[in-house]
């Protein structure tokens, strides 16, 4: 086995099996095994995604400049929050998608959308902006791969 260590993660190489781990928590896997027989069945994390249109361009950026902070209270108040980003479309700039990632689904029903910066954030005025929006929970099916370096997964 050979260790390599970064930032705030190792990785051991051992076997043709490449995994990171930051303490106790499991991070990512790669190898040439199916990926769902190596990742331990505890981790098929709840994820949710929120697509959101907007008129113009300016209009999503200014969402996501209001978004932003709540965004930094996930990051900073909600440690089973594993990822929280917005994307914008390549094409015309006018549709936003929020990517979130938990540890659990009480995590994003309960912490997250029971939170105070939650429920203030969807009375902001900026919310007039938006044209339409959908949202829609999925369980990770522990097939390819995900990596946040930042919290460790």
């Amino acid at each position: 086995m050979r260790l390599v260590t970064g930032l705030c993660w190792t990785v051991a190489l051992t076997a043709g099996v490449c995994f990171a781990a930051n303490s106790h928590r499991y991070l990512s896997l790669h190898s040439a095994a199916p990926y769902a027989a190596l990742r331990p069945p505890h981790h098929a994390l709840p994820n949710a995604q929120v697509h959101l249109e907007f008129a113009t361009p300016a209009d999503a950026q200014a969402w996501i400049a209001a978004w932003a902070d709540l965004a930094t209270h996930c990051r900073l108040h909600e440690a089973n929050c594993l990822t929280y980003e917005a994307a914008t479309d390549d094409h015309a700039g006018t549709k936003v998608v929020i990517m979130e990632r938990y540890l659990s689904k009480e995590d994003l029903t309960v912490t997250h959308q029971a939170s105070e910066p939650f429920l203030a954030f969807r009375q902001h005025p900026v919310q007039a902006l938006v044209k339409s929006k959908s949202a829609q929970s999925y369980i990770e099916s522990n097939v390819g791969f995900t990596f946040c370096q930042e919290k460790g997964y």
